[in-house]
């Protein structure tokens, strides 16, 4: 089980900024500091003038990113003695980042529009009123959690493009005669996601009554007595879905978009994982695992954390390697992890409504047969002016136990699918 939140129980919160790397590096550049070599640079969403340079993005911005990227392609980094990484590679890595950072951003969008879809598929009752709030709870905190990943990625994008420039600035102080490289701004980066929220809200809050299970309930039952006449059986039913305990979860869930939901969610873990993907890519064009590259990799690596986020760097908690090692992404991997958690909360609480629903159905299905059985219809059609007195006699023939029995599991087990939700964020996780 992952987690969302940091031992003091706030909202986890990525680093926004590439910490700065402590003690000597040995990146490919001169410093104008004799015994010293330029480290990357912690990046900031402010300009050195203080403007911020976060946005958000067009429609057209896209093709326009791209085509800045392409135009500004360098060579790969010469490997024939060292590793030669010039400015223009660094340069041409902060905008990969940034690229890479847009559409971590969309990805979230994407996640929020689509659950815009299925609203109220928890339906009503104690149980799925818990499974609702702790849902929601959880998703806004993911979101969370997305947009400060996201910022993160953009500080690292910025500090790549701050990075390169003193690098260039050193390598003209230390020489004279290499030409003087003008600054390069910072690439324009997003300050959050910009996903908004909150996600769907899956309780039942003011959705029309008749949008629930009723319909479907009534027309299961129907056809077991169909020569009852709809116009007798739908108005008897629709009274015996307010009688006992059944009436607390009516409307009901939605077994059909609570999947659906679960699928949404399955979706932002894969998004999830081919932004690592994408982001690794990016740091990967100016990094080398050769031997002899050792001081210039742990630089790197320390300021990719950025990207993943920490605040206890190198330690492990509930089983992540907090630092960038082996292939371990902490924040991205917790998104992932929660994605693919949420997903399974989601199809356990469709598996939920399909047994009560199925539940139900069956006995108002035996309650109608004992009802019609002893009538033909003619006798049924004398009854269409005494539909109290029907309903009555139908309700009088519902195995009430089984029923209430049913519901109280299917509160159950639906509470127990919302204390699956909450543990998530109420591990003591720190991004």
């Amino acid at each position: 089980m992952t987690g969302l939140r940091n031992a003091s129980g706030e909202a986890a919160s990525p680093s926004t900024t590439p910490p700065a790397v402590p003690g000597p590096g040995s990146p490919p550049a001169r410093s104008s500091v004799p015994g010293t070599t330029p480290a990357p640079s912690p990046g900031s969403l402010k300009d050195p003038q203080g403007k911020d340079v976060s946005q958000q993005d067009t429609g057209s911005a896209r093709r326009r990113r791209s085509e800045e990227l392409a135009a500004m392609k360098p060579a790969a980094p010469g490997s024939a003695i060292g590793f030669d990484v010039q400015p223009q590679h660094v340069y041409y890595a902060s905008n990969v980042l940034r690229n890479a950072q847009y559409d971590f951003a969309d990805r979230a969008r994407s996640l929020v529009d689509t659950l815009d879809g299925y609203p109220h598929a928890a339906g009503c009752g104690t149980g799925p009123e818990a499974f609702a709030k702790a849902y929601a709870e959880t998703a806004a905190l993911f979101l969370e959690v997305w947009d400060r990943a996201t910022e993160g990625v953009g500080g690292a994008a910025v500090g790549l493009t701050v990075t390169a420039n003193n690098y260039a600035e050193a390598e003209h102080a230390t020489n004279v005669l290499t030409p003087a490289v003008v600054k390069k701004s910072p690439p324009a980066v997003l300050k959050k996601s910009g996903a908004g929220g909150p996600v769907a809200e899956l309780g039942w809050g003011g959705a029309p009554a008749d949008d629930g299970w009723g319909n479907a309930i009534v027309d299961d039952v129907s056809g077991v007595v169909s020569w009852a006449g709809d116009h007798i059986l739908r108005p008897v039913l629709k009274y015996v879905l307010q009688h006992g305990k059944v009436a607390d979860i009516t409307p009901g869930g939605d077994d059909v978009d609570l999947p659906k939901i679960a699928q949404a969610w399955r979706q932002a873990c894969t998004d999830a994982r081919k932004s690592a993907a994408a982001f690794d890519d990016a740091i990967a064009y100016i990094t080398n695992t050769a031997p002899g590259h050792d001081e210039w990799q742990s630089a790197m690596k320390q300021f990719c954390s950025a990207i993943w986020g920490t605040s206890d760097w190198g330690k492990e908690h509930h089983g992540y390697k907090w630092a960038h090692k082996e292939g371990q992404q902490p924040a991205l991997d917790v998104l992932q992890d929660t994605a693919r958690a949420v997903a399974t909360a989601c199809d356990g609480a469709g598996a939920e409504v399909t047994k009560i629903r199925s539940t139900i159905t069956d006995v108002y299905k035996d309650a109608a047969l004992k009802t019609f059985a002893a009538k033909g219809v003619m006798d049924a059609l004398e009854k269409l002016g005494e539909l109290p007195g029907l309903a009555a006699e139908f309700v009088s023939n519902i195995d009430t136990g089984r029923l209430n029995h049913a519901v109280d599991s299917y509160n159950t087990g639906m509470h127990g699918h919302g204390d699956d939700l909450t543990r998530l964020k109420a591990m003591p996780l720190s991004l």
